[in-house]
């Protein structure tokens, strides 16, 4: 059996939640390529326990198109050695996200997709862990169109992400995308904006903000706990600035519980 993680327990977990409708697939590959490198455990969960499912588009293979987190080349395919493994874990060694937890992980990361906007998003578990893990200061990462599902997240009334700078697939990208043709015909129409439920919720994302996040693919903002990124070329970023702070905060956990030295 192929196993994703090391699954020991002196070493940081993540919690991936993909898409049962659509995850991006380079979303996932790229996340879990850098939490891997670390030797982390890396836990799959989905809203029913149902393997996830990659939206279509994003494993067409497009080389051109790939460098702006538009379909896949051969070295990040599904068909590639770290594409099989991950398959086969997405297929195969998915938990219910009710059966996620908190205590025992470190991160929460979301990848998009347009597909999540139809099931992770939305789903009121799933919210319920993010707000435990909210109060227990786990990091909370997304990127793409996962970055709204902690938008819904609300504690006595207001929502977890109002205040905090945040960014996200924008309103004028995914207006260019289904312009041309570029989005699943089975997520159209968009349930609702990524962009715009953030906003109702307080998010921060300012026009600089949204300036970045048409120009550069790779852009991610830290508002702690959040660790954002707008698609899918940001998802290594993403991942790579979590693995940064959660190495800080165990580097002070350590020096914190060292004996003094007597002199």
């Amino acid at each position: 059996m192929i196993k994703g993680y090391t699954d020991k327990e002196d070493v940081m977990r993540v919690a991936i939640v993909p898409s049962t409708v659509g995850f991006h697939w380079e979303e996932v590959y790229d996340a879990y390529k850098q939490y891997k490198k670390e030797g982390w455990n890396i836990d799959f969960y989905t809203v029913d326990g149902k393997p996830a499912k990659e939206d279509p588009k994003s494993v067409e293979h497009q080389p051109l198109r790939s460098f702006i987190g538009l379909g896949i080349r051969d070295s990040f395919s599904p068909t590639s050695e770290l594409g099989k493994e991950i398959n086969y874990l997405l297929k195969n060694e998915v938990q219910n996200i009710s059966d996620m937890n908190i205590d025992s992980i470190d991160v929460i990361y979301i990848p998009g997709g347009h597909g999540c906007l139809f099931d992770v998003n939305t789903n009121t578990i799933l919210h319920q862990k993010l707000l435990e893990a909210f109060y227990k200061e786990k990091i909370l990462s997304a990127v793409c169109h996962g970055t709204s599902t902690f938008a819904f997240v609300e504690d006595k009334g207001t929502s977890i992400v109002a205040g905090k700078k945040m960014t996200g697939f924008p309103d004028l990208l995914d207006d260019m995308l289904l312009k041309l043709g570029w989005v699943y015909e089975d997520f159209i129409p968009l349930p609702f904006s990524n962009e715009q439920k953030m906003r109702q919720a307080g998010a921060k994302l300012s026009g600089f903000n949204l300036f970045l996040s048409i120009v550069n693919p790779f852009h991610r903002v830290k508002d702690t706990p959040f660790v954002t990124g707008v698609g899918p070329k940001s998802a290594g970023r993403v991942a790579k600035k979590v693995i940064k702070m959660l190495t800080k905060q165990e580097e002070e956990r350590v020096h914190q519980t060292e004996p003094a030295m007597a002199y």
